[in-house]
């Protein structure tokens, strides 16, 4: 970053699983694409030389100046170059998180300020490092299943190989390594993550997860869906270990489910290669099978029960997205739908939020200012709308 008034402006999506949920913790695949919802980041060279970071949906705002964080925080990644990103052990996260936590008061719990630091430590201050004045909104709901840290994790990574000029074009091997280092990042979130959050939201797309192979799959047409947001907060550990308990129980039962689950997927794949035309009204056959099949593993809930119920009555098919037990649901829009406003209207009116938005769009970009936000992306934060 050259000058005081430069700007890095990034944008990446969150992502949302269309299909596969649970049934890929037993090997089979699943399917997730990127959401036109996003973080964004902003980032010039701060005024007074301390390293600044403005966390808008929290109302925080963080300073410190770059010695106490080089002293503090500092983590050497292969004599200064940035292509070599740790690989964190669960002794390396606890002694981050100490770290950490003396930059603070006791009563400091955030853990987005600690993948701030850790990033900006092990990239930024590897080189020269620029004193930072960053900026972060989103329009994700957090705590969701809708890859809102993901989403957050690449957004930093983007912007910091960006200010110290390791990567200049989101592209390929430029991508490979925001990818790296966002899947670093999310590491000291979850501990033991998949790595799909992080590649829907750096690459976009759709992209096939299965026992660890991350695949990209091309689908002809722009899907448009509706997000529900049920506001029931879930537990995914506790869910998946109610189906594990479930399969332990009724393997004989359960373990068609998983398969049913899992060759869903494939069908999805079929129906896409037909490039002239994707049947929506096969996809929204396939939304409602999966939803019963996944009722079946205990997974959902009465008001995500209610969302199918008024999606049936308004001539739509929807289903969980993630975890289930609460967090969100989706239903496929067809073209040229004219139903989607009422039906969005009754759901609003039940007390759940929701949102139309295009899913498959592009992962992580890098913009020219902040009207290019607006170009690019469907929805930004109104912070950034300024």
């Amino acid at each position: 970053m050259e000058g005081k008034t430069e700007e890095i402006c990034v944008s990446s999506p969150g992502k949302v699983i269309l299909f596969g949920e649970h049934a890929v913790v037993y090997g089979k695949p699943a399917l997730a694409a990127s959401l036109d919802m996003c973080t964004f980041v902003r980032a010039k060279i701060s005024k007074d030389n301390d390293v600044h970071l403005k966390l808008v949906d929290f109302n925080r705002t963080f300073k410190w100046p770059i010695k106490q964080i080089t002293e503090t925080f500092h983590l050497p990644t292969g004599g200064g170059d940035v292509k070599n990103v740790p690989d964190l052990s669960v002794e390396d996260i606890e002694r981050l998180g100490s770290k950490v936590k003396s930059l603070f008061p006791s009563d400091y719990d955030n853990t987005a300020v600690l993948v701030f630091l850790y990033l900006y430590s092990s990239i930024v201050c590897s080189n020269e490092p620029p004193p930072l004045d960053v900026e972060v909104a989103s329009c994700l709901p957090i705590g969701a299943g809708l890859g809102s840290s993901a989403s957050y994790t690449t957004c930093l990574s983007a912007t910091m190989l960006t200010a110290v000029k390791a990567i200049k074009e989101f592209k390929n091997t430029d991508l490979d390594l925001v990818n790296r280092w966002a899947f670093s990042a999310e590491r000291i979130l979850h501990g033991n993550p998949s790595g799909v959050d992080n590649s829907v939201s750096v690459f976009g797309g759709l992209i096939k997860y299965q026992s660890g192979v991350i695949a990209h799959v091309k689908c002809p047409i722009t899907l448009e869906i509706i997000l529900i947001d049920t506001k029931v907060q879930r537990e995914t550990k506790k869910l998946v270990e109610k189906v594990r308990k479930r399969n332990v129980e009724w393997p004989t039962v359960i373990q068609p489910v998983l398969e049913g689950i899992g060759a869903i997927i494939e069908s999805v794949e079929n129906i896409f290669q037909d490039v002239s035309h994707v049947n929506i009204d096969k996809l929204n056959e396939l939304v409602h099978i999966n939803q019963g099949l996944l009722c079946t593993l205990g997974v959902s809930h009465p008001k995500l029960d209610e969302i199918c119920r008024l999606a049936a009555e308004c001539g739509f098919s929807a289903k969980l997205t993630g975890a289930g037990g609460g967090g969100c649901a989706f239903c496929f829009v067809p073209p040229s739908c004219s139903k989607s406003e009422d039906f969005m209207s009754k759901l609003e009116g039940r007390g759940f939020s929701c949102w139309k938005t295009k899913v498959g769009g592009p992962g992580v970009l890098l913009h020219q200012n902040i009207d290019e936000f607006r170009k690019t992306r469907n929805k930004i934060p109104e912070h950034f709308a300024e």
